[in-house]
């Protein structure tokens, strides 16, 4: 038992080494020096202020506002059990030992959901204690229920991801997020008593351990959980991977048959034509630019739904459709460039054509889903 708990130590203190090295590689010590420690100063004088006097836009923040901001944190973390490839051939001989290096890894994921929870409960407490005018007791009961919340819905995140797989899971996670979403800001908006969200912070904290307790208790998940760990442990480098084409590394698929756009995609054919059906069977066939750009518009859209003032989600709005437009152009190059027919034609007038008006269409797709999520916010957030 013991045994376990150190390899969970020293698993989760090269995990964090790991990561600092991977921003000391992005943030060298000039951009340290002159932008994030700015950063950080402006940020605890901005909260200071917030004691002091609400801002302007503070008024739009109303309990339910803060709800839907909690809700969507809730949904950013997932349960490491910080497994390794190794471990497969090690449980072999001593399975007990393992299942308790994972009891400890549940246990690390309870206690960093606590503080992560309270930290975001605590920022917001200027306007907890203001614009929504709660209690001290009512706060409380609201740290509870979102601590049970976030337990929950990462225990109903990693069964979904150890059940279905491919779009089964994509669809089941896109349901259930937009589900408990409206279920949880409805819940604010009807006004309910603190006791009963108490209550209900209970029930979703059991819920919570009866979802996850099968997947700790076997080794029956090892290769699911092995994959979840890498990709966590891989998170921040994907990420920048994801948002920028210039340093991207494509995954290369090996298929026999395509499953989509098997065929022609156009009947005339033409230059142009070519060009749009060779970019469209890449970015669409290929995870990591499909993925990237629905993840850019997923957290933009996010942003636009969160924050309060209108004028900076109009900011963010246009803001957003211009890199997005630079972003495009940026695959668009990346993705003919490396292959042979766009090597060869790339220098004609069809290409640059073709260049902007791929551009402008997909630019005018990302317009179009922000501008619902705008809508959406400003029908919501006016309401409540």
């Amino acid at each position: 038992m013991n045994n376990s708990m150190q390899v969970l130590v020293d698993r989760v203190k090269r995990d964090y080494q790991y990561q600092f090295r991977n921003w000391k590689s992005v943030l060298d010590w000039t951009v340290m020096l002159y932008f994030v420690v700015p950063a950080v100063i402006a940020a605890i004088v901005i909260y200071r202020s917030w004691w002091l006097e609400l801002p302007v836009w503070g008024s739009f923040l109303s309990i339910s506002v803060i709800a839907s901001i909690l809700y969507v944190v809730a949904w950013m973390g997932v349960y490491r059990m910080f497994v390794q490839e190794a471990d497969g051939i090690f449980y072999l001989k001593h399975r007990e030992a393992f299942i308790f290096m994972k009891k400890w890894a549940y246990l690390y994921a309870v206690i960093k959901t606590m503080l992560s929870t309270t930290l975001s409960i605590v920022l917001l407490l200027p306007f907890l204690l203001n614009s929504a005018a709660l209690e001290i007791l009512d706060i409380v009961f609201l740290l509870f229920y979102f601590i049970g919340l976030t337990l929950f819905v990462q225990s109903l995140h990693i069964r979904i991801r150890f059940t279905y797989s491919g779009w089964k899971q994509k669809l089941w996670l896109v349901l259930l997020f937009i589900i408990l979403f409206f279920g949880n800001l409805s819940l604010f908006m009807l006004g309910v008593q603190a006791f009963l969200i108490g209550i209900l912070a209970i029930l979703l904290t059991v819920f919570s351990l009866t979802l996850v307790r099968p997947i700790v208790l076997t080794t029956g998940f090892f290769q699911e959980e092995y994959l979840l760990e890498n990709e966590q442990r891989l998170r921040f480098v994907s990420g920048i991977l994801g948002a920028s084409p210039s340093v991207e590394n494509p995954k290369i698929i090996k298929r026999k048959k395509p499953w989509m756009f098997r065929g022609k995609m156009f009947k005339k054919r033409n230059a142009q034509n070519g060009f749009i059906e060779l970019f469209l069977k890449i970015f669409l066939r290929n995870s990591t630019y499909i993925g990237g750009y629905f993840r850019l518009i997923a957290v933009t859209s996010a942003a636009i739904f969160i924050l309060p003032p209108l004028v900076l989600k109009l900011a963010i709005y246009f803001g957003f459709c211009f890199f997005i437009s630079i972003w495009i152009g940026g695959v668009w190059d990346e993705i003919i460039f490396t292959n042979p027919i766009g090597k060869r034609y790339g220098n004609s007038d069809d290409f640059y054509r073709v260049r902007k008006k791929v551009g402008l269409l997909l630019t005018l797709f990302t317009a179009g889903v922000l501008l619902i999520a705008l809508l959406i916010s400003m029908l919501v957030f006016t309401n409540s």
